[in-house]
């Protein structure tokens, strides 16, 4: 009896971690989702037919809150897509420029365009906007300005007091 104990109790202990981390990584929704339900699970199977002890009660509580902040951020994220006309024309202005740039419409894109260091780069160099300017194609009339924090007037991009 003392060995079921002893694993009841592993169990529990697992489970509250994992629904510590579900709730630590509530932004990730593919982790924290799958965290949490495995956390409910190691909760439930802890349990062993008895009553929860603290300990499984707050795994369980933890898990949950974890699948619930998780799922209600993702979908806020989805409703301000669907319904923010701003948000949603920026949106599809990075889709159709990263759609472009790696040739992913009816061609098939240039191997010299997937370097991870010079997609990095150019995402940091704010080239996405430069470009973007330079068409005319801007949200603005094509004056060459966003309404941004950290893209000034005189198009140049600055990080706002943080050093990339």
């Amino acid at each position: 009896m003392d060995k079921k104990d002893s694993s009841r109790r592993n169990m529990t202990t697992a489970a509250l971690i994992l629904g510590a981390a579900s709730i630590a990584t509530f932004q990730f929704f593919f982790l924290s989702v799958p965290l949490g339900a495995l956390a409910l699970i190691l909760a439930f199977l802890g349990k062993g037919g008895r009553p929860f002890e603290m300990k499984g009660k707050v795994a369980a509580i933890a898990a949950a809150v974890g699948i619930i902040v998780s799922s209600a951020v993702t979908g806020y994220a989805f409703y301000s897509i669907s319904t923010d006309p701003q948000f949603r024309s920026q949106v599809e202005e990075l889709y159709e420029y990263y759609m472009k740039r790696y040739g992913l419409g009816d061609e098939l894109p240039d191997s010299s365009d997937s370097d991870p260091n010079s997609v990095i780069e150019e995402i940091l160099s704010d080239d996405f906007r430069r470009g973007r300017d330079s068409e005319g194609s801007g949200s603005n009339g094509g004056s060459g300005t966003l309404e941004d924090p950290f893209y000034s007037s005189d198009g140049s991009s600055h990080s706002g007091g943080v050093v990339i």
